[in-house]
């Protein structure tokens, strides 16, 4: 992988990563586009490091969020020793409710993650599955603007709600499901308010990138991974800015109740990969 692949493509992650397109699908297209061997050597290595640059770039945006999520662990670990019971109605029974439907959210993606972890390698150099699985993102998408009502807040969310946006968190881990499509999509559909659906599916994303680069960054520094090193540092650094201003974009595009917009671009995408893999394939 050279300099400019590595920027090209953490450019690329940025920018994908919160908008509701699925990164790791453009990532295995864009890899498919270099034909570099170095990519495929070690693809989730990359990934990974660009993951956790958009990471940085959720903590910093959604900072209040965050420390509401950390101050709830506190909380609900002061409750389960019984020295802190909470009002019902106080701030910090909010902050226990919000981490703890983070926590049932990140259960499936923790275990679907780990299931689908080898099939995830396979796809990730195979044009036609991202393709098809990026229409299926335009599907979920397009479905969210029949949902226009007001939806509920996060007092009347209940834990099957974030358990059923953490099954479909799992399902974006295949390249061409957009995770932020798919967790802000489903929640929408569920009936929750877009400010929550939005702040929910990007709290829940830090647990799970957190987990993966925990795994997978290590790598970064053996010896078969020596060459990639700078070109995955500077992909990195375009991963945040980009990533940083993608999720200005998609927080003005849910307020003006547009997310329905991504829809015909995911298709086009994924229509174009499908052709491309069987022209090039065959």
């Amino acid at each position: 992988m050279s300099i400019l692949e590595g920027i090209i493509l953490g450019l690329l992650q940025g920018l994908t990563e919160f908008l509701p397109v699925s990164s790791s699908g453009h990532l295995a297209l864009g890899r498919a586009l270099f034909n570099n061997p170095a990519l495929r050597e070690s693809p989730l290595l990359f990934d990974v490091a660009v993951h956790a640059a958009t990471l940085c770039a959720i903590v910093i945006y959604f900072r209040r969020e965050v420390w509401c999520m950390i101050r709830g662990g506190v909380m609900t670990l002061l409750a389960v020793s019984k020295r802190f019971r909470p009002h019902p109605n106080s701030q910090a029974a909010a902050d226990r409710r919000l981490f703890a439907y983070v926590v049932v959210a990140s259960v499936p993606t923790a275990v679907g993650g780990l299931l689908l972890k080898d099939y995830v390698e396979g796809a990730l150099q195979h044009p036609v599955p991202v393709g098809l699985l990026l229409c299926i993102t335009g599907i979920i998408l397009f479905v969210t603007r029949g949902f226009r009502g007001e939806g509920r807040s996060l007092k009347q969310m209940t834990a099957w709600d974030a358990l059923i946006v953490g099954i479909a968190q799992t399902f974006a881990v295949l390249p061409g499901i957009s995770r932020s499509g798919s967790t802000i999509g489903t929640a929408i559909v569920l009936g929750l308010r877009r400010k929550l659906a939005a702040r929910f599916s990007f709290l829940i994303a830090v647990p799970a990138i957190t987990g993966a680069a925990v795994i997978e960054l290590p790598g970064l520094f053996s010896k078969s991974a020596g060459d990639l090193v700078v070109p995955t540092l500077l992909g990195a650094l375009a991963a945040f800015i980009s990533g940083y201003a993608a999720i200005l974009l998609l927080i003005r595009v849910l307020e003006k109740r547009k997310l329905a917009w991504f829809a015909p671009y995911c298709w086009v995408v994924g229509i174009l990969a499908i052709v491309l893999g069987l022209v090039y394939g065959s």
